[in-house]
């Protein structure tokens, strides 16, 4: 896992375009690079956790062996935010298949707001 910290650092991501592809290919972006050492919550940060401070937002950590990535709802949670963010022809349900499934990720975390679903993050340590 070191070597794909490295990776990352480097401002690769996995590709996912091509879904014959077996092994893992990265790509250079430019655009997404966070760099999150050294970060302290500013007011703004402070004021909008105030603000979901009423909707009791929780966290699961899910290890992807552990969790049902088949699961329909759970397939049609993530398309509906895709196709709504990109574009239902930038991530037909095969591609969303092929993400989920590739070996890179082995975590998904899941944020709930009592019992209601309202997010995933898919994720390598």
């Amino acid at each position: 896992m070191e070597e794909l910290a490295q990776i990352y650092a480097q401002g690769f991501l996995p590709y996912s375009g091509d879904l014959t592809l077996q092994d893992s290919v990265f790509y250079r972006c430019r655009s997404v690079r966070v760099n999150l050492n050294g970060f302290n919550h500013n007011s703004e940060n402070r004021r909008v956790a105030r603000k979901a401070e009423p909707y009791n937002i929780t966290r699961t950590l899910h290890h992807k062996s552990d969790f049902d990535s088949n699961n329909p709802i759970f397939e049609e949670f993530c398309l509906n935010y895709a196709h709504n963010r990109y574009g239902a022809e930038n991530m037909p349900i095969e591609r969303f298949r092929y993400i989920i499934q590739h070996e890179i990720a082995q975590y998904i975390m899941e944020y709930k707001s009592g019992n209601n679903t309202i997010g995933y993050v898919y994720f390598a340590r």
